[in-house]
C-alpha cells in the first residue's frame, strides 16, 4: 500500500478525533407506530463534542497484518462471519481478502481474470450466512460468482442486469439495488429481489426519468444473521427485506433539514449537492446494527455525523466531532459490520503517527502525554471553541498508556494495512 502525500497530510490532520461534528444527546426522541420506529435528529447545529467514554465500554484495535500478498490500497467493504473478516479492496488491488478474528491474514479469494472463477474487478461481495458462500459480484461480466469461505469456487450465476450493490439474504435469494442504473429492456426500478437461480420474484421502488441521481457506494444494505436491511440512496428510510416485501423499521426524522422531494428531479449529482447544500438539508450515509443499538452516519452540509442509537432506551447520541480518550487516543471512522454485537471500523497507519511521536519523546508522563494531545487537536484542527472541554476530558480520563499499548501502537508502520477497531458499546 503506498500513501500519497495528499493522502497522508489527509489522515495526519485528523490527528486524534473523528471528522463528524459536534455531539448531542436526546433521550425519548422518537415516535413508534405498530411496525416503523421514528428516530427524530433535531439540534444538528447544537450539538456538542462527544467522547468514546460516552459511549463505549472498550475498544480493542486489530492489526490487519501486512504481506506483499495481503496489502490492501482501500477499504470499500468489510463482512464478518465464523471469526472471519472478509475485506473489499474493490479499485486498487481489486482483490478480496480474508484476515481471522486477530487479523493474521488468510487468503483471497478469486482471481484476475477471464476464466472460471476469475473477474475483472470485485464491484462487491456479500455472503451467503447459511451455506457459508462468498458471493462476488463481477459487474463487466454481469454475474456474480460464488465460493465457499475457503476461497475454493463452486459457481457462476449470469445475471442481465447491472447493479451497483447486492446482498443474499434468507435461502440463497438476492436483493439487487440498481441506484438508478440504465438497463436496456428492464423497468425502472430500483430493487429486483431475484431466487437463488436468478428468478425476479419483485420489484420495488419505481423512479422516472426525471429522477436520475445515482447515491454511488456500497453502503445500500446491511446484513446481520437476523435480517437484511436496505436504506435507498439519500433516503432517510431503513426497510427489512422479508422473502419478496420490504417493510419499513426505521425512519430518520430531520424535521427541517429532510431533502425536499424537487431535488431529486435534478440532470446532474453536482447540481444535485449544491442544492442539498444550499437547502441545509441531510441524508443517511450508511448505517449499521446490532442486537441493541443502530448505528448510522448522515451528512449535513458536506458534514459526516456517526450517531449512536438505542433501541432499548431509545435514547440518540451523535457528533462529528469524537474525542478517543480511550486505547490508542485514536479514533475510527464509518462503521462497516459487527463482531460478536460490537461495531467495527478501521483507522489509516497515518493516523497513528502523532501518539506514535509523543510516546517516544524522552520522560514524557501520562499527563503530559494527554496535555500535548489537547494542544495538537487544538491548533491542528483549529477548534479552539471546544479547547476547555477537550483539556479537561483527557485530563479527567483514566486511560493509561500500558507497556502493551505502547508496543502494538510503536510496531505499526506508515504502509502497514489499516488497523481494525471494534467498539464496544456502553448501555445508555
Amino acid at each position: 500500500m503506498i500513501l500519497t502525500k495528499h493522502r497522508l497530510l489527509a489522515y495526519s490532520y485528523q490527528l486524534l478525533i473523528l471528522l463528524a461534528l459536534t455531539g448531542c444527546k436526546k433521550s425519548l426522541n422518537t415516535s413508534d407506530s405498530s411496525d416503523s420506529l421514528t428516530i427524530r435528529v433535531d439540534s444538528i447545529k447544537n450539538a456538542n463534542l462527544l467522547n468514546y467514554s460516552d459511549l463505549f465500554s472498550g475498544i480493542e484495535l486489530i492489526k490487519l497484518q501486512t504481506k506483499p500478498e495481503s496489502l490492501i490500497g482501500r477499504i470499500d467493504k468489510i463482512l464478518y462471519d465464523d471469526s472471519l473478516f472478509f475485506i473489499l479492496d474493490q479499485v486498487q488491488s481489486k482483490s478480496v481478502f480474508v484476515f481471522d478474528r486477530k487479523g493474521n491474514f488468510k487468503y483471497t479469494i478469486g482471481r484476475h481474470g477471464k476464466g472460471p472463477g476469475e473477474f475483472d474487478e470485485p464491484s462487491d461481495i456479500s455472503l451467503d450466512l447459511k451455506l457459508k458462500q462468498v458471493l462476488i459480484y463481477n459487474r463487466k461480466a454481469k454475474s456474480i460468482l460464488y465460493y465457499n469461505y475457503s476461497g475454493d469456487y463452486q459457481r457462476e450465476l449470469p445475471l442481465n442486469i447491472y447493479f451497483k450493490s447486492f446482498s443474499c439474504y434468507e435461502s440463497g435469494s438476492l436483493a439487487l439495488y440498481l441506484d438508478n442504473s440504465i438497463n436496456a429492456n428492464q423497468k425502472p426500478y430500483n430493487l429486483y429481489l431475484c431466487s437463488k437461480d436468478n428468478k425476479v420474484l419483485n420489484r420495488q421502488f419505481l423512479y422516472s426519468k426525471g429522477q436520475m441521481v445515482s447515491h454511488g457506494g456500497l453502503s445500500f444494505f446491511s446484513l446481520s444473521k437476523k435480517h437484511l436491511l436496505l436504506s435507498p440512496g439519500f433516503s432517510n428510510q431503513i426497510f427489512e427485506i422479508v422473502g419478496t416485501q420490504t417493510k419499513q423499521l426505521y425512519k430518520i426524522d430531520f424535521l427541517s433539514h429532510n431533502i425536499p422531494s424537487d431535488l431529486f428531479r435534478e440532470d446532474t449529482l453536482a447540481v444535485f449537492f449544491k442544492k442539498v447544500y444550499d437547502n441545509h438539508s441531510a441524508y443517511l450515509s450508511s448505517f449499521c446494527e446490532s442486537s441493541r443499538y443502530l448505528q448510522f452516519t448522515f451528512v449535513y452540509r458536506k458534514i459526516a455525523y456517526h450517531s449512536y442509537f438505542s433501541k432499548e432506551t431509545k435514547t440518540l447520541k451523535f457528533s462529528n466531532i469524537f474525542l478517543n480518550d480511550m486505547l490508542g487516543m485514536t479514533p475510527g471512522g464509518r462503521v462497516f459490520t459487527t463482531v460478536d454485537d460490537k461495531f467495527v471500523c478501521f483507522i489509516e497507519p497515518s493516523q497513528f503517527l502523532w501518539i506514535q511521536q509523543l510516546l517516544n519523546e524522552p520522560k514524557i508522563s501520562p499527563q503530559i502525554i494527554k496535555d500535548k494531545v489537547a494542544s495538537l487537536i487544538i491548533s491542528n484542527m483549529g477548534y479552539s471553541k471546544y479547547q476547555s472541554a477537550i483539556t479537561a476530558t483527557l485530563k479527567r480520563s483514566k486511560y493509561l498508556f500500558t507497556k502493551e499499548d505502547v508496543d502494538l501502537i510503536n510496531s505499526i508502520k506508515l504502509n502497514d494495512n489499516p488497523v481494525l477497531l471494534v467498539q464496544s458499546m456502553k448501555d445508555f
